[in-house]
């Protein structure tokens, strides 16, 4: 069973800002390659050696990301996807910190 939340449940346990809007919005299954994105996913923008994964949002939405966790919270009021981006300090360890408590669920 992939890890399912929706976009309000997401930024209360990760403490992160997001626009107001539709707050339902749900995602199920993760992914960090842009390339890789399925329809519904939550798309993690992780900071590699060369490139942040910010740079590929597009991408990923096009995709069919359902929403996406960025660490530049300008990004909120810039960003034509800004109404299903999650700003958090640190995107790798904001996932590491839903997911821990997820395989317990089983």
């Amino acid at each position: 069973m992939p890890l399912t939340l929706s976009k309000q449940e997401l930024v209360d346990s990760l403490r992160g800002v997001a626009n107001s809007g539709d707050d339902s919005l749900r995602f199920s299954g993760v992914e960090f390659d842009s390339r890789r994105v399925k329809r519904g996913q939550l798309f993690i923008a992780i900071k590699g050696e060369h490139v942040h994964g910010e740079a590929f949002l597009d991408q990923a939405f096009a995709q069919g990301a359902a929403l996406a966790l960025v660490e530049a919270e300008h990004l909120l009021k810039t960003s034509p996807h800004s109404g299903r981006l999650i700003a958090v300090k640190n995107s790798l360890s904001a996932f590491h910190s839903v997911a821990a408590p997820w395989p317990s669920h089983f």
